[in-house]
């Protein structure tokens, strides 16, 4: 299987989701050999905003990173439903987990999207649920097959 993990979230600064990314993909590839996983990733254009993240090694991963206004791709995949995934990667995927609440837009691949909090959610008023994020949380939530939650109180919520 095709394997490809957004992990935009560990390349902005955001430690939790950071570590939370690099240690299910070392433990995923300690004992997956079969699969190969890609691990796709969205820079800022802002140089001083950028983040190094580094991956596992190991013959069955690759990784793709491009240069762009995460914000404006949201717009794309999750209002417009534009330049699926697959265009970016150059192959067909099974699966793709993203490791945010905001999932790219896939033509064929099961999605699994880990929420780490509901804050986006319950803290907000009525009125601030009806912004594009929101939105776009939502959409990203309705087109993913599994949701992965990192604790039973986000569960609750």
């Amino acid at each position: 299987m095709n394997i490809l993990f957004n992990a935009s979230p560990a390349v902005r600064p955001v430690t939790g989701i950071r570590t939370y990314a690099k240690e299910l993909m070392k433990h995923l590839l300690q004992i997956d050999e079969d699969n190969h996983y890609t691990i796709f990733s969205i820079k800022s254009p802002f140089p001083h905003r950028r983040i190094p993240f580094s991956y596992p090694e190991a013959r069955n991963v690759s990784c793709k990173s491009i240069i762009f206004p995460y914000r404006f791709l949201n717009i794309v995949w999750n209002d417009l439903h534009l330049f699926p995934i697959e265009k970016f990667v150059g192959k067909k995927l099974d699966v793709l987990h993203s490791l945010d609440k905001f999932a790219p837009f896939t033509k064929s691949a099961k999605t699994i999207i880990t929420t780490h909090d509901m804050w986006w959610y319950s803290y907000r008023t009525k009125s601030e649920r009806r912004g594009a994020s929101y939105r776009q949380i939502i959409e990203s939530l309705k087109r993913s097959t599994a949701i992965i939650v990192c604790s039973e109180f986000s569960k609750s919520e």
